[in-house]
């Protein structure tokens, strides 16, 4: 090859001319697309109050049963519970003083209405002691026998509410709060709250409710 011929082929080189090579160089690939976020979740929706409709509504929802071993207020659209056998002059509610004048529809719970607020009891003796589920009732200004808890028109306090499925229940509104004693309604034996069992309670103008010592119905009118 001449000079001149060498010295156009330096500055074809040079000046990114191609030569004649053995095959072509690869394509280079694409950059991969980039993935797309997640569509994030939804918040959950926040949970209402207890579903569980109450047993009452008012007193007019409520009856009153009586024979020689028991008393106590039950749903007028349920059957009467089964009575004993035992003989008497004088049924256990007229014995006590409890009549359909005492008998209320309170917490959601039809009760037949024994006073068991030991702040009325103005005599010096003490109490009868009661097993659990039982408190001492009062009449007039002493003590009275051992009663159902769940049949008091109120209680003294909370630490009253001594039964194994039983819970409290504080109505509170002016001039003061009552406490009252109910059973656990089926479902909510491990949730006494107010997300499982408000509802259930918590009635009339005592519709709010809140999760303290128990629940607490307070009463946003009163």
């Amino acid at each position: 090859m001449s000079r001149a011929a060498v010295l156009v082929a330096v500055l074809l080189s040079a000046c990114g001319g191609s030569t004649s090579a053995n095959g072509s160089g690869g394509t280079a690939g694409t950059a991969g697309t980039a993935g797309t976020a997640g569509t994030a979740g939804t918040a959950g929706t926040a949970g209402t109050g207890g579903g569980l409709d109450p047993e009452c509504t008012s007193d007019a929802d409520c009856a009153l049963f009586s024979d020689c071993c028991s008393c106590l207020a039950y749903p007028a659209t349920h059957k009467p519970p089964p009575g004993c056998d035992a003989m008497c002059a004088i049924d256990q509610c007229a014995s006590l003083g409890i009549s359909k004048d005492t008998m209320h529809c309170t917490a959601g719970r039809c009760v037949a209405g024994f006073e068991c607020d030991h702040n009325q009891a103005a005599c010096e003796s003490l109490p009868p002691q009661c097993p659990a589920g039982q408190t001492a009732s009062v009449n007039g200004a002493c003590w009275g026998p051992c009663v159902d808890e769940l049949e008091c028109a109120r209680v003294t306090s909370c630490a009253d509410c001594t039964g194994t499925l039983n819970t409290c229940v504080t109505r509170a509104g002016d001039p003061g709060s009552t406490a009252h004693c109910v059973d656990i309604p089926k479902g909510c034996e491990g949730s006494v709250s107010c997300a499982c069992m408000g509802q259930n309670v918590c009635t009339g103008a005592f519709d709010s409710c809140s999760d303290a010592s128990g629940l607490v119905c307070d009463c946003p009118a009163c």
